[in-house]
């Protein structure tokens, strides 16, 4: 019995130690934050910075050891302090008070203010104008006057020869990169519900059914390419870019593959530098096709709590001081460059802080009013920046009414166009904003929540090799973990002729195979079993398999895997992990799975 006890209290202990020690090494890197947060973090992590990853797997390991440890000496009265230090703390920094209080309520601003941004028809007028959106890792307006010092000002001289908006309110739920990108472009704030019955798609998606500024410029014919200097794995940026309207994404990952001979990094990705010079000849490939092009950039050498200063930059203070002045300087260049090419005529440019620095800024910690620096560059004429309280909410709709949308001046989703005088949310809710953010909604959780029965097949080339980050575009739920893509379910929609039979070819780990246990696959397409992938037990992975099949009568093919000995619940894991797969005719010669 005692054996038992000293078991549970070791467990405990040990949870309780990971929990203490997530918490303050947040509480030290980015401050209070939310429980949401934590899980989305965790979910996604291996993009962050060395140290920081380094930081939180020590402590994690560290913390919960010793905790377990003291659990078998202490006192009853020294663990009940432990417990219950261990559990305000975590309280504290995640507001776990804040999440039960919303919990119990429920908003309808959803329901009241919500703006559906008519869909573009062949009579809607076409915008012709590109946008270039940059982001700077959480820079501020206020860096324009620290006691006398302007540290942004080339940025600041752009906002004051074209147009800037004061008066913004940081909101809780744009605070952090992903969260601030989803609601500047979506006009949503960007949280998950964990009332949700799948929380494994939650954490895979940002908000799936929602209608976000580049799914409406793809609605026009644009021509869409995301860009950032860190990880897209990292936060579930892959997964908000993947859903919402961008052809093509490149991130530290992806950059480093295609130019080699030019990538050096900093703590959280590449330089920016180095991503500045690879986004102009992306740019300039985009302008050749003679369409409209969105291009959406996201820098990291400010991003704290490794901000990075580069070698081009001089070291003046020593300190973060440094790093904004070269970020201006950097930033400042690229816009130059963008007035000196034949399409800036035709370009509008916007340049935003994604969000104010987590906690206090250091630069000023006792300054509480923040802003984030905001400049639109070369929109078209005609338009008169209005004096509003706002939020990150509203950037979407401003920024459509710059490119000539003129639809978006009613607003869009929650976002008020800055370019008109109807109030924004900001100024009808003022403080109480954040309030009706925290509560729950049936209204947001249907935006929120990954389709089980509506599927959207993507489109696929017979005989194409799909490695695993491009295997994850076909998939309904899947996790990407360096070069394995977890998933169990594709959705491919054939886009070119064929007759006869396909063949399927896949090479692929398995999870949780069973010791002693031969394993077995029934592989279905559209309800349809073709047949199964045996797996011998002591075979070697990755498993190579091939199985044939007589075409469906559509082109949309719904193919299934299916373990047999897997009786785990299909909503938190799958269990196929592929890192190739082909679809080919029967009857062509094809090279399989060498690429």
């Amino acid at each position: 019995m005692k054996i038992v006890k000293n078991t549970l209290s070791v467990i405990c202990f040990f949870i309780l130690g990971a929990l203490a020690a997530s918490s303050l090494l947040t509480l030290c890197f980015w401050g209070r934050t939310r429980i949401d947060y934590l899980l989305l973090y965790l979910r996604h992590f291996h993009g962050a910075a060395d140290f920081v990853r380094n930081a939180f797997v020590a402590a994690g390991l560290i913390v919960p050891c010793f905790l377990a440890y003291f659990s078998l000496h202490a006192k009853t009265r020294h663990k009940i302090i432990i417990v219950v230090l261990c559990t305000i703390l975590f309280a504290h920094t995640f507001r776990i008070g804040d999440f039960l209080s919303g919990r119990t309520a429920e908003t309808d601003i959803y329901e009241k203010e919500y703006v559906v941004l008519p869909a573009a028809d062949k009579n809607t007028p076409t915008p012709k104008r590109n946008l270039i959106i940059l982001y700077i890792e959480s820079l501020e307006n206020n860096y324009r006057d620290i006691n006398g010092l302007n540290l942004i000002p080339r940025l600041s001289a752009l906002a004051d020869e074209n147009f800037s908006f004061g008066g913004f309110r940081q909101l809780a739920y744009a605070d952090a990169t992903i969260s601030a990108q989803a609601a500047g472009l979506c006009a949503l704030p960007y949280k998950i519900e964990l009332s949700g019955k799948n929380l494994f798609a939650l954490l895979n998606s940002v908000l799936p059914n929602a209608r976000c500024l580049p799914d409406i410029l793809k609605e026009y014919g644009y021509n869409t390419y995301f860009i950032q200097s860190g990880s897209l794995a990292f936060a579930n940026t892959d997964n908000f870019i993947r859903s919402h309207g961008f052809d093509e994404a490149e991130g530290v990952d992806e950059l480093t593959r295609r130019r080699r001979d030019k990538i050096t990094g900093s703590n959280w990705g590449i330089r920016d530098y180095v991503m500045y010079d690879l986004a102009k000849e992306k740019i300039l490939q985009l302008a050749d096709k003679r369409q409209p092009f969105l291009v959406m950039m996201a820098t990291i050498d400010t991003h704290e709590p490794a901000d990075f200063l580069d070698a081009s930059c001089p070291q003046k203070y020593g300190d973060m001081r440094d790093v904004v002045l070269c970020a201006d300087k950097m930033a400042a260049d690229f816009i130059d460059w963008i007035k000196k090419q034949n399409f800036y005529d035709d370009t509008t440019v916007v340049v935003l802080g994604d969000h104010t620095a987590l906690g206090k800024n250091p630069l000023y910690p006792e300054c509480r009013r923040r802003e984030i620096f905001n400049t639109v560059i070369n929109p078209i004429p005609g338009l008169a920046a209005q004096n509003h309280q706002w939020t990150t909410l509203d950037l979407a709709p401003t920024i459509l009414e710059a490119l000539g949308i003129r639809e978006a001046a009613r607003g869009m989703a929650l976002g008020r166009s800055l370019w008109r005088t109807e109030a924004t949310l900001a100024e009808k809710y003022g403080s109480a904003l954040d309030l009706e953010f925290n509560r729950s909604s049936a209204f947001y959780r249907r935006l929120q929540t990954p389709a089980e029965n509506k599927r959207s097949f993507v489109s696929y080339r017979p005989g194409k090799l799909l490695k695993a980050a491009d295997i994850g575009r076909y998939a309904e739920a899947f996790e990407i973990d360096k070069d394995i893509v977890w998933a169990d379910t594709l959705n491919m929609e054939i886009n070119a002729a064929t007759s006869g039979r396909l063949c399927l070819e896949a090479e692929f780990i398995l999870f949780f195979a069973r010791a002693g246990q031969n394993e077995t696959t029934d592989v279905f397409v559209n309800g349809r079993p073709i047949g199964k992938w045996q797996v011998a037990f002591g075979e070697k992975p990755p498993f190579s398999r091939k199985i044939c099949f007589d075409r469906p009568q559509n082109k949309k093919m719904h193919i299934v895997f299916k373990r047999r000995n897997d009786k785990n619940d299909k909503s938190a894991f799958v269990s196929l992990g592929f890192r190739n797969l082909t679809i080919y005719p029967e009857t062509k010669q094809t090279d399989g799975l060498q690429p």
